[in-house]
């Protein structure tokens, strides 16, 4: 009986020197990405972004409060890819975001989300 309280004992101890780890999984859905390029003639290029969250399934994610937080979260993520087609090193490009990420209805995004 003395053993099994030790043992309890230690148990609990243990137990209380354990610490939570924070794991977040890879979201479940698929973002569509498009660009709109237009080249102006002082040199410069207007991109413009056009995002879309799909499920795996296809169905949109457009309205879904989740997705958006974690879409703007990641905004600095969205501009790289822009810069990507550029440079491969992003650090090199002199840029400005003119507008930030707002939702617009009636827009086309296409996204392949079967691979095919």
């Amino acid at each position: 009986m003395r053993k099994l309280g030790a043992i309890l004992a230690t148990v609990f101890i243990l137990s209380l020197t354990l610490q939570a780890i924070n794991i977040r999984a890879q979201p479940r859905y698929w973002i569509g990405l498009n660009f709109r390029l237009t080249f102006n003639s002082d040199g410069t290029v207007t991109v413009d972004q056009k995002l879309h969250p799909f499920t795996v399934d296809g169905k949109s994610l457009l309205n879904d409060p989740e997705v958006a937080r974690d879409m703007n979260q990641s905004i600095a993520r969205m501009i790289s890819y822009s810069l990507l087609m550029f440079s491969d090193n992003p650090k090199l490009l002199k840029y400005q975001v003119l507008k930030s990420l707002e939702k617009r209805y009636g827009e086309t995004v296409l996204c392949d989300v079967t691979g095919t």
